[in-house]
């Protein structure tokens, strides 16, 4: 309760700008009682940031797992990403980035690259369960990784400024689509 209402609270925010006295009140708790439990605001920003790369791969590890066809949990993974940025929850992404931005909290960088490495692991493990099964072609899967990647932070940084639309979002989405799926 406390991670998802904090999590609301941090898109909604930012980073920088939630206080524990906020997160008190989102999640009816008293200081002591939250106290109890974290620290402070970044504490809880970083569990929410450890646990987000398990949420958004879990379904798409056990969708493999029942031997789904690979173009619909990648349609599902792509759907989901577009949600996000169509219910404008690249302000998460803001806070996100706030976050890593502060050049005198380097640490924090370790656990960015640990962030990254899960997205990477999982994408392209659906990469290859999809070539394995004949649905996906034979493409540089690291590559197509950084493709996805890079243009989906694109769009979620760009996406609330209305640069982009989410029209061109699927517009990229169905063409990453078009070079993998056979």
């Amino acid at each position: 309760m406390i991670l998802d209402k904090s999590l609301a609270l941090f898109a909604e925010k930012g980073f920088r700008s939630v206080t524990m006295k906020e997160i008190c009140e989102v999640c009816s708790l008293s200081r002591g009682g939250l106290y109890g439990h974290y620290d402070s605001a970044e504490q809880i920003f970083l569990e929410i940031l450890k646990q987000l790369p398990a949420r958004k791969h879990s379904a798409m590890q056990k969708r493999m797992a029942q031997q789904d066809a690979a173009p619909d949990i990648l349609d599902e993974f792509v759907e989901t990403t577009l949600q996000n940025i169509e219910q404008n929850q690249a302000s998460l992404f803001l806070a996100i980035c706030e976050f890593f931005s502060d050049p005198a909290q380097k640490h924090r960088l370790a656990l960015m690259e640990t962030m990254l490495n899960q997205g990477r692991e999982a994408c392209i493990s659906l990469i290859r369960y999809g070539q394995q099964r004949g649905e996906f072609r034979q493409v540089d899967a690291e590559g197509l990784w950084l493709l996805f990647m890079s243009g989906s932070l694109g769009f979620e940084a760009v996406s609330r400024h209305g640069i982009l639309k989410l029209e061109d979002a699927r517009r990229a989405a169905k063409s990453l689509r078009s070079l993998l799926v056979v």
